[in-house]
C-alpha cells in the first residue's frame, strides 16, 4: 500500500469520498500537456501479479491504461500520437480537515488513440511491455540483482531496488546463478519471471515507472468490513496452504522435490527455471527449500512451526470504493458480511475507475483437490521438459458412455487435462452425433410442437472463456453437431479445458463413442494416465415455491459409491486360411500357450534370501542383520529394480529394524543423498520417490546399522 497517512486511511471508511485528479501528458519532444478533471470523460487502470485462476510465482504482467480525453489543445488534438508519449497521473483524496491529499499512479506510455465524438480515446501500458523485447542471447550470470539491473538496462528502464533490498529477499545473496543455454525465453520478461519465481513472488512496476520484485506476505495491510464492500463479494470456501514445491532439472533429467513436513497445503509447480539447473543437487535443492519457506513463512531454525505459519489466502472477489492507494499483494483483512472468520485476501489483480469501483481479487487452489492431482501433475511437468517444443501434439477425447440431458439442464460433455510448457494456441474440434427429443403439448385444443436449443459453452479450469456461446435450434431427430474453438494459454501451467452444454425445451441423448473431440498445439504435454480423479455433478433442477414463513428445507441425500472391480481375464482368438489341393490332408492338434506376466509385487531386502551386499562389520545371526561386537557402524547395499513396465508407483515402504537405523538412496549409483533416519524415511512422498528416478528405473539403497540396531527386512511395494 502505499503510504498514506492516518488521516488518508480515515477518509478511506468515509461513506461519502471525493477526489479530484490531474497529469501530463508528455510527447518527451519537449510538448507537456496538462489535464484535470475537466479533460478526463473516463480513467480505468488495470493490473494483475498471477494467473487468474490461481496463485502462481514469477507474474509479470503489463499494467494498462484506458481513458478519455476532452478540451486538451491543439498539439494533442492534431497531433494524437507519438511514440514514447508518457500519461502521468496524480490522485488527490479530500481529507475530514478539508484539505487534500495526493498520491501518484505508474506512469503509462501510449500505445494507441483513437478519435471519437466526445474525444480522443487511448490505450496506454507501463513499462513492464518495454521487456518484451526480443532476447538475443546475452549471457546471464551472478546473482539475482546483476541480472535484473542488466536485463533492465537493456531494455531501457530502470530496476527499483538496491543491492541491498534485493539481498533480503529469498535467494537474494545467492551470487552464482547461471543461465542454462538450453531454455525456451523468448524475450526480457520471460528473464524477469524466472528471476522473481527464485524469490518466490512477482515482478511489477512501481509509482515512478521502475521495475521491482515484491514477495507474498501474511501481514494485512488493511481491514475492510462489509459496511466498506459493496453488494457481490463472493469469497471461496477453502484456504490456499503451501507445504512442497517442485521443479524440473534438465540437467539430471528427474524432478527436484521439497516439502515442510510439520505443514499441510498444495503444491508450487516451477516447471523447468533455467536458473535452478546448474550446481550441486543440494544446492538446487535449497534454493528450492528457501523458495518454499518463502511461500510458507516457515523457518528451519523454529522448532515450533506448524500450520499457522503457512500462507493461508481465501480466494475472492470484491468492489470497494474506488481508492488506488493498494498496491498488487497488499493483504486485506475482510470481517463482517458472507466473509468468513479470519478470511485473509491478497490483491493479486485490480481494476481501479476514477468516480468508479475498485474491484479487487485473490486467488488460489483448494489443498484437498491439488492434493489427489500432484502425482499427475509432477508427471505432467517431467513429461513437459523432454518433448520436442515445437512438434504439433494431439490429444482425443471420446465419451466412453451414454450421455443424456434432461430439458432445462446442464452438463460437462467434454474434459481434457493437459499441460504447456510456455505460452502457445490451441486449437479444439469435435463432432457429436446426438439425438434431440423436443417439448410436445397435445391437447383437446392445440397440439403445440416447441423447437429446442442447446448451447455450448468452453471453459478452461472454472473460467468460461470465449464471447460467444455456439447454440442450436434443434428439431426432433438425429443431429450431427461440429465444434471448433481456438484459445491460447500462457506460460508452464497445468490446465483442463471443458465443455458444457445446456439444453432448453429439450432432451439429448449421445450414444457411447458418438463423440469424437480433438486438442491439437505445440508446446503442449500430454494427459497420462487415468490420475484417480473422479468427478461427479449434481443439479438440483425442480423448482421450489417458498413460502414467507416457516420454511423448511428437506434434501434428499446423495449418495456417491466407489466399487472396485478385479480385472477380467483376457480371452485370444487365433484365426488362419488354408488352401486345399487335391491332396488329402490331416489335422491333428494345435496348441498355443498365451500368458500374463506381473512383475514381482515389492522389492526386499531380506537376510534370509536377499542379502544384498554388506560390509564387514555387519553380520547374519538367526535371519538378522547387525553389527559384530567390534564395529561402531555398518552398511548394507542393494538396488531395486523398477524397469518393469507393469510397475507404475510405489504404495509403501515397510521395515522391520531395532535401534538406530538410518538410509540413503541414489537414484545413480553414484550421487547419494544424505542419511535420514529409517522412521523419516519412511514417511517419504513416494510420489516424489518415484517420480525423481532417471530412465533407468532404479534406486540404489543404503542401509546403515549403529550401535546395537538389526535389520529383519527392509520392503518397497510396488504398485501395478
Amino acid at each position: 500500500m502505499y503510504a498514506v497517512s492516518q488521516k488518508y486511511k480515515a477518509a478511506m471508511k468515509q461513506p461519502v469520498q471525493q477526489f479530484r485528479i490531474r497529469g501530463t501528458i508528455d510527447n518527451n519532444r519537449g510538448t507537456v500537456l496538462s489535464f484535470t478533471d475537466k479533460n478526463v470523460l473516463n480513467f480505468r487502470v488495470a493490473n494483475q501479479c498471477t494467473a487468474s485462476s490461481t496463485l502462481k510465482i514469477g507474474g509479470v504482467y503489463v499494467g494498462e491504461l484506458s481513458a478519455a480525453f476532452t478540451g486538451l489543445p491543439a498539439w494533442f488534438r492534431w497531433n494524437p500520437y507519438q511514440e514514447g508519449t508518457v500519461i502521468t497521473a496524480y490522485i488527490s483524496r479530500r481529507l475530514a480537515d478539508d484539505t487534500w491529499e495526493e498520491i501518484p499512479l505508474t506512469p503509462y506510455t501510449m500505445s494507441t488513440m483513437e478519435k471519437t465524438a466526445f474525444g480522443w480515446e487511448t490505450v496506454a501500458y507501463d513499462n513492464m511491455s518495454k521487456l518484451d523485447k526480443t532476447y538475443d542471447g546475452q549471457a546471464f550470470s551472478g546473482s539475482i540483482y546483476d541480472m535484473a539491473t542488466l536485463a533492465c538496462s537493456l531494455c531501457g528502464i530502470e530496476f527499483g531496488m538496491t543491492r541491498a533490498a534485493v539481498q533480503a529477499l529469498p535467494n537474494g545473496t545467492y551470487s552464482y546463478f547461471v543461465l542454462y543455454p538450453e531454455n525456451d525465453i523468448d524475450t526480457y520478461r520471460d528473464i524477469i519471471s524466472y528471476l522473481a519465481q527464485l524469490i518466490g513472488g512477482f515482478a511489477t512496476i512501481d509509482r515512478s515507472g521502475k521495475l521491482v520484485f515484491r514477495c507474498f506476505s501474511t501481514a494485512a495491510t488493511d481491514t475492510v468490513s462489509s459496511e466498506h464492500r459493496l453488494t457481490g463479494a463472493k469469497f471461496s470456501d477453502f484456504r490456499t496452504e503451501y507445504n512442497r514445491i517442485i521443479c524440473y532439472d534438465k540437467v539430471q533429467e528427474k524432478q527436484l522435490y521439497c516439502k515442510v513436513p510439520e505443514l499441510v497445503g498444495t503444491y508450487m509447480d516451477l516447471g523447468t527455471n533455467p536458473f535452478l539447473q546448474y550446481g550441486l543437487p543440494a544446492k538446487k535443492t535449497e534454493l528450492l527449500q528457501t523458495i518454499l519457506y518463502a511461500l510458507t513463512s516457515y523457518s528451519s531454525d523454529d522448532a515450533t512451526s506448524d500450520t499457522a505459519h503457512a500462507l493461508h489466502y481465501t480466494p475472492f472477489t470484491a468492489s470497494m470504493f474506488a481508492d488506488p492507494a493498494y498496491d498488487l499483494g497488499d493483504v486485506i483483512a475482510f470481517t463482517g458480511g458472507i466473509a468468513p472468520d479470519d478470511t485473509i485476501g491478497c490483491i493479486m489483480s485490480y481494476t481501479w475507475t476514477y468516480h468508479g469501483e475498485y474491484e479487487i481479487a485473490g486467488y488460489g487452489s483448494d489443498p484437498t483437490i491439488d492434493w489427489a492431482k500432484s502425482a499427475e501433475d509432477k508427471a505432467l511437468s517431467g513429461l513437459s521438459s523432454t518433448l520436442d517444443a515445437q512438434q504439433m501434439h494431439y490429444y482425443n477425447y471420446t465419451n466412453a458412455a451414454r450421455i443424456f440431458m434432461g430439458t432445462d439442464s446442464q452438463k460437462t460433455v467434454v474434459s481434457l487435462r493437459f499441460i504447456s510448457t510456455k505460452t502457445t494456441q490451441v486449437n479444439f474440434f469435435a463432432e457429436i452425433k446426438l439425438q434431440a427429443d423436443t417439448v410436445e403439448t397435445d391437447t383437446a385444443e392445440q397440439y403445440l410442437c416447441t423447437d429446442g436449443i442447446l448451447t455450448a459453452a468452453y471453459y478452461l479450469g472454472s473460467e468460461e472463456i470465449g464471447r460467444v456461446r455456439p447454440q442450436w435450434t434443434l428439431q426432433d431427430g438425429v443431429h450431427t453437431l461440429h465444434l471448433f474453438f481456438h484459445f491460447s494459454v500462457s506460460g508452464t501451467t497445468t490446465e483442463e479445458f471443458s465443455v458444457r452444454f445446456y439444453t432448453q425445451d429439450c432432451t439429448i441423448t449421445i450414444d457411447a463413442e458418438a463423440l469424437n473431440a480433438t486438442m491439437e498445439g505445440t508446446f503442449l504435454a500430454g494427459e497420462g494416465t487415468w490420475d484417480g480423479i473422479i468427478s461427479a455433478e449434481d443439479f438440483l433442477e425442480q423448482q421450489i415455491a417458498l413460502e414467507p414463513a416457516d420454511m423448511t428445507f428437506h434434501i434428499k441425500q446423495t449418495v456417491v459409491t466407489e466399487n472396485r472391480q478385479t480385472p477380467a481375464a483376457q480371452t485370444f482368438t487365433d484365426r488362419f486360411a488354408l488352401t486345399l489341393g487335391a491332396s488329402q490332408i490331416t489335422f491333428r492338434s494345435i496348441s498355443e500357450a498365451i500368458s500374463n506376466s506381473l512383475a514381482d509385487t515389492r522389492f526386499l531386502i531380506d537376510a534370509k534370501n536377499n542379502k544384498g551386499t554388506y560390509d564387514n562389520s555387519i553380520t547374519i545371526s538367526d535371519g538378522v542383520y547387525q553389527l559384530s561386537d567390534q564395529s561402531v557402524s555398518g552398511c548394507i547395499q542393494n538396488t531395486a529394480d523398477l524397469s518393469d513396465s507393469s510397475i507404475t508407483g510405489i504404495t509403501s515402504l515397510e521395515c522391520t529394524y531395532t535401534g538406530l537405523v538410518s538410509v540413503q538412496y541414489s537414484y545413480d549409483g553414484s550421487t547419494w543423498t544424505e542419511q535420514a533416519a529409517m522412521a523419516d524415511f519412511l514417511q517419504t512422498d513416494l510420489d516424489a520417490l518415484y517420480s525423481g528416478m532417471t530412465t533407468a528405473r532404479t534406486i540404489a539403497l543404503r542401509i546403515w546399522l549403529e550401535g546395537n540396531a538389526t535389520l529383519k527386512e527392509f520392503a518397497i511395494n510396488y504398485t501395478l
